[in-house]
């Protein structure tokens, strides 16, 4: 990969490494197979990359190699590289990256979030349930990843020897010195999205029922953290809530506020998705450009999330009003899309001086999936061949 400086690096990763390639074969797969036209040339770049990454991997440092994560860890590239190969009847293969991901299941949990902690790892033992769904063998580290997860939460809150009564999933990033993180990438909202989301694939009755209560609280108090704006904190300590990006704020929000109500069927929380949304509206073209994690392309997805969420609520009921009002959020992620290649907007971005990047106007790792070109194009492939069930990268399922 190239920074924005012209000099070379290997990370093997999917966040901002050649990892993210693998994803973006893996979709331009399924938009050809959609086109219907030839696979094999795409089929082979695949291959030689995960191959490429597997031989990257080899000469990691210790420390990396046991992030257990979907992003930053190797369990990245193995849960594509399952996907790919299970689809394509290379069963050997699809059971050797299989197994390996199982082994992260087996390490002690240090990060609970996202982009390095075994939430991430959950994602991918999620994402290859979901799409395999006869894959028994997922089913036993599902489980223990998420109890894990639960777990964790509840430990770190007792150990601030804080009213009982008010228990809540508590976690920090960096664990033991870091902040208490609301948003998707680091935060609570990122891994209780998850753990909901397991639900879905394991014996509710084998869950404490304790369990429920804490991530009830848990849900109920980051609703009650929104801002009349519809933003939220970035952390519960913090009074920064002007961020809208997945990281931090609104946009990740969505998913785990949508995924809250699907769950409890308490409409608060929808509205406060819808109110989310519409702060995504106004401000979701952001300055520091068109990528995933903190872009313009980033944005697209929960807006797309809330207009499949209500074309499901009300499929069927025929309603003009509902379904204009339902596709008011097609429209406005379409627009927010389009942003990612008008001239003047580009060029706003190109002018905007970042503090964190070394070059102004250009991503420190120019075509990287999370932070550069990349993400722009899986999120045009997204909307090409799944407009209706589009999913964030890395979080959602």
């Amino acid at each position: 990969m190239i920074t924005s400086q012209g000099d070379e690096f290997k990370d093997p990763g999917i966040y901002v490494g050649t990892g993210g390639l693998l994803l973006y074969f893996y979709k331009k797969i399924k938009y050809l197979q959609m086109m219907r036209e030839d696979l094999e040339e795409t089929k082979e770049s695949f291959d030689i990359c995960f191959e490429t990454n597997l031989e990257l991997w080899k000469h990691q440092k210790m420390s990396k190699k046991q992030i257990p994560s979907f992003f930053m860890g190797m369990p990245g590239i193995l849960t594509i590289g399952y996907l790919f190969y299970h689809e394509f009847g290379n069963e050997s293969r699809a059971y050797e990256c299989l197994s390996h991901i199982c082994n992260y299941a087996e390490m002690p949990l240090e990060e609970s979030e996202i982009l390095y902690g075994h939430a991430g790892l959950l994602y991918c033992l999620l994402l290859i349930k979901d799409n395999n769904p006869e894959c028994a063998k997922v089913d036993k580290y599902i489980f223990q990843v998420t109890l894990e997860l639960i777990q964790h939460g509840i430990d770190n809150f007792d150990e601030l020897g804080v009213d009982q009564d008010k228990k809540t999933l508590y976690y920090d990033f960096p664990h033991r010195q870091g902040a208490n993180y609301l948003g998707a990438a680091h935060g609570v909202m990122g891994i209780v999205y998850l753990v909901l989301k397991a639900f879905e694939f394991i014996p509710l009755q084998d869950i404490p029922q304790a369990c429920f209560r804490v991530i009830k609280n848990t849900c109920n108090e980051i609703a009650g953290m929104q801002t009349e704006e519809g933003n939220f904190p970035m952390a519960r300590e913090s009074l920064v809530s002007d961020l809208v990006h997945f990281c931090h704020g609104a946009p990740g929000a969505i998913p785990f506020l949508l995924k809250c109500h699907e769950f409890y069927e308490d409409k608060k929380f929808l509205i406060a998705a819808l109110k989310a949304g519409e702060l995504v509206i106004t401000k979701g073209i952001l300055k520091k450009g068109n990528n995933l994690c903190h872009g313009i392309s980033g944005n697209v997805y929960c807006l797309m999330n809330i207009y499949s969420h209500l074309r499901e609520m009300y499929e069927g009921e025929g309603d003009p009003d509902a379904d204009k009002d339902i596709l008011k959020w097609k429209i406005n992620a379409y627009k927010i899309a389009h942003a990612t290649y008008i001239k003047n907007i580009q060029i706003r971005c190109v002018k905007y001086r970042d503090p964190t990047r070394k070059v102004r106007g250009i991503p420190d790792t120019v075509y990287s999936l999370m932070e550069g070109r990349m993400g722009c194009a899986v999120m045009y492939l997204d909307i090409l061949t799944n407009e209706h069930n589009m999913k964030f990268p890395g979080y959602e399922i």
